[in-house]
């Protein structure tokens, strides 16, 4: 087995999937020209993807690990390639929002596979943590360049290039991935899946993300019901999966302080890295009346330097652990998030700009990796799936509730302190929230992990 081709192929379609998460961002404007879709319906070509990603990404890793990791990711990608044709080609609205949520579909199918595939393949190692690198790379860099992307695309030639552009990456990872993907079943247990639990797990999570990006455009009562009934239903999944026998979620990987920190912490710098992405990309646009396709460019200062660094990563895991590298990643974060608020507050140059976005790059590039080996901490193979899946939804839950959260508070305090409610006003407050939530994360670190660092060899 050629491992380095395998990794190609897998961490190929994970950015692809990973791009489309944000690449309509960029291409709104002429999808609703050229679809005559109103404002609300095209909110849902954005959600549609979302909700369906994250809802259905702990069935996925469930099915990978019960069904086979190959024959799950050969069928997400089969599944993404007819919609990205249907969604490129789509003539009206119906058309269009639909085959976006089916895409949805196929990613979580396909997500959840790659980390597994990563940690089936390779044995706990240099190889291993220069694997993991790669993948934190491209979760730390795919939706971020899915802004670029869409809009280089979207000004050249075509909003349908957005989508139509999957289609030759979909075959070829198809062709690739049916001669080279090892036919292997990570789980023992026989191919049952406990059908109430998936439902309560699918329902209660499109629950939370639906009222989450609901709220993101409209501070309704019915969201925050819709939110209260999701975790009240997920409190029930956690209840029944005590006492089911076949679970959809091993609950014995949250007993390990570990993996639990790596959870959560990769929740919190999720909310507050992809809040950074969405307004920092309205902001240059509204205060600087940037295209978004030189929005996009002005962004490779984050989005170029994370990925230099993160490729990098594993040279320095092999002399230091994942926590102190960490704990460096979120201090040169919050630097560049701190600088990065001055210039929001003094109203500076755009090349002021510079330098805190490359700060955050470096921050975000030293964090991916520690984060998502944390999160597959002393899995077994038959916990991989699983283990992968629950990675993958606390970067979509984190995703969504920050840009949620961040604008509850920033609009409350605007309202309180009686500030203009503009596109600057919620950027700046939503970058001090940013900065007061990755604050928090270090201070978490530093009192759960930093006295046991030793011990756990992490």
């Amino acid at each position: 087995m050629n491992k380095k081709l395998v990794l190609v192929i897998v961490l190929g379609a994970y950015f692809m999937i990973m791009m489309d998460t944000s690449i309509t961002m960029t291409a709104l404007n002429e999808m609703q020209q050229s679809l005559h879709m109103s404002s609300g319906t095209l909110t849902w070509v954005q959600s549609a993807y979302v909700l369906l990603f994250g809802g259905l990404l702990l069935l996925g890793a469930k099915l990978g690990d019960v069904l086979g990791l190959k024959h799950v990711f050969l069928c997400g990608l089969c599944l993404f390639l007819l919609f990205s044709i249907t969604t490129g080609l789509a003539t009206n609205t119906m058309m269009l929002i639909i085959s976006r949520a089916g895409q949805g579909i196929a990613a979580a199918l396909v997500s959840p596979s790659i980390l597994a595939f990563i940690n089936l393949i390779y044995d706990d190692g240099p190889e291993k943590r220069k694997a993991v690198s790669f993948y934190s790379t491209i979760a730390g860099i795919g939706a971020s360049g899915g802004l670029i992307v869409g809009g280089i695309l979207t000004s050249l030639v075509s909003w349908r290039l957005c989508f139509l552009i999957n289609i030759p990456m979909c075959i070829i990872f198809i062709l690739l991935a049916i001669k080279l993907l090892p036919q292997t079943t990570t789980s023992s247990y026989p191919p049952r899946i406990d059908l109430f639990g998936a439902l309560l797990s699918v329902v209660s999570i499109l629950l939370i993300v639906l009222g989450m990006e609901r709220l993101n455009m409209a501070f309704s009562l019915i969201n925050f019901v819709l939110i209260l009934i999701g975790l009240i239903l997920l409190i029930t999944f956690i209840a029944y999966e005590h006492k089911v026998k076949y679970p959809i979620i091993e609950l014995s990987l949250f007993k390990n302080k570990i993996r639990s920190s790596g959870y959560l912490l990769r929740f919190l710098f999720l909310s507050t890295s992809f809040s950074y992405w969405y307004y920092m990309s309205i902001y240059f646009q509204d205060s600087f009346n940037l295209s978004p396709l030189n929005t996009g460019l002005l962004l490779i200062c984050t989005t170029g330097v994370n990925f230099i660094v993160a490729l990098n990563i594993h040279k320095l895991l092999k002399s230091q652990t994942n926590i102190s590298v960490l704990i460096k990643g979120i201090l040169i974060s919050i630097v560049g998030m701190i600088l990065l608020i001055f210039c929001l507050n003094h109203q500076v140059g755009i090349t002021m700009f510079i330098l805190p976005l490359i700060l955050i790059g470096v921050g975000q590039g030293f964090i991916f990796t520690p984060l998502t080996n944390l999160g597959v901490y002393q899995v077994t193979n038959e916990q991989s799936g699983i283990a992968s899946g629950l990675v993958n939804l606390a970067h979509q839950i984190g995703s969504s509730a920050g840009i949620v959260f961040e604008l509850i508070i920033a609009t409350t305090l605007l309202h309180i302190l009686n500030f203009e409610n503009n596109n600057s006003s919620l950027t700046l407050i939503s970058m001090v929230i940013g900065t007061v939530i990755q604050i928090i994360m270090l201070l978490y670190v530093l009192l759960v992990f930093k006295k046991k660092e030793n011990k756990y060899e992490i």
